[in-house]
C-alpha cells in the first residue's frame, strides 16, 4: 500500500501555509464524516560542536530517564472513534486522518505496516540518534529516543545541561490499532510549538523517517552512533543533511 508521507510534507513545506492557514477554505465533502469519526475527546557554530564524540554518546546513552519527563500519550480511542473507523477500508481511514490533521500543528502521516515493521525493527535495536534540523540562524542538533511506538525528541543542548530534567520537545506516536486488519500504521507527532516550530518538527521527523528506513543512512549512521561511537562521523552527519 506504501506510506503517505507526501500528503502533509508538500503542505507543510509551502512557507505560506502557516500565514494564512487561517484564510484557507476548509471545503470537504467528508469533513462530517471525520468529524464524527474523530473527535477532540549557513551553519552557525553551536555549543553541541565543542563535545567530543565520545562525551556526546556517554551523554545521551544513559537518557533513559529523560523520556519519564514526557506527558503521557494517549491511545488511539482516546481522541477518535476506533469502531467507527474500523468498518472504513485503509484508504478511507488514511484520507480521514490526513484530512483531520492538515490544519493543526501536528506532523502526521500513514505508513504501511510493512514500513513501520521495519522501522520499528531498526528503532528497537538502535534508540538513540541525532538530528541536525534548520532553524532560523543556523542548525540545532536534537537528540531522540524510541520507545514502545513512540519517538520523544529533545534540544541536546537541553539535555547536556539538564540530564533527566531536558523537556520534550517532540513526541511522534505511531498508533498500531489497523496494522493487523487494514495494514496501516497511523503516525502523529505533537509539537511543544512554544520550543519547536511545526515546520522543524516536520523536518524532525522526515530525518527520522528517512535514517531509521534507508539502510544505507541506518547502517552507516544510526547503526555506528549507537553500537560504535568511536568510529561516528559527527561532521558527516551535517553534510549529509545538504549534501543527502
Amino acid at each position: 500500500m506504501g506510506w503517505y508521507l507526501s500528503f502533509s510534507l508538500g503542505l507543510l513545506k509551502n512557507p505560506f501555509f502557516q500565514k494564512y492557514k487561517e484564510k484557507i477554505a476548509f471545503k470537504n465533502k467528508s469533513q462530517d464524516e471525520l468529524l464524527d469519526c474523530i473527535n477532540t475527546r549557513k551553519r552557525v557554530k553551536t555549543e553541541e560542536d565543542n563535545l567530543p564524540l565520545a562525551y556526546l554518546h556517554k551523554l545521551t546513552s544513559t537518557s533513559e530517564s529523560f523520556i519519564k519527563k514526557a506527558y503521557p500519550v494517549k491511545a488511539l480511542k482516546d481522541f477518535a472513534n476506533v469502531d467507527k473507523l474500523r468498518d472504513r477500508t485503509a484508504e478511507e481511514i488514511s484520507a480521514l486522518w490526513l484530512q483531520y490533521f492538515k490544519f493543526q500543528n501536528k506532523v502526521f502521516a500513514v505508513l504501511s505496516s510493512a514500513v513501520y515493521d521495519t522501522l520499528a525493527e531498526h528503532a528497537k535495536a538502535c534508540p538513540l540518534f541525532i538530528y541536525p534540523v534548520p532553524r532560523q540562524h543556523g542548525y540545532e542538533l536534537f537528540f531522540t529516543q524510541y520507545s514502545q511506538n513512540h519517538f520523544y525528541a529533545t534540544s541536546l543542548l537541553d539535555y547536556k545541561k539538564n540530564q533527566e530534567f531536558a523537556s520534550v520537545v517532540l513526541t511522534i506516536s505511531y498508533f498500531l490499532d489497523f496494522s493487523k486488519d487494514k495494514g496501516i500504521a497511523l503516525m502523529l507527532g505533537d509539537p511543544d510549538t512554544s520550543r519547536i516550530s511545526t515546520f522543524e518538527a516536520q523536518s524532525l521527523a522526515n530525518q527520522i523517517t528517512t535514517y531509521y528506513l534507508n539502510l544505507e543512512k541506518y547502517n552507516n549512521f544510526v547503526k555506528v552512533f549507537n553500537t560504535d561511537p568511536s568510529n561516528f562521523d559527527y561532521l558527516q552527519l551535517f553534510k549529509n543533511l545538504t549534501h543527502p
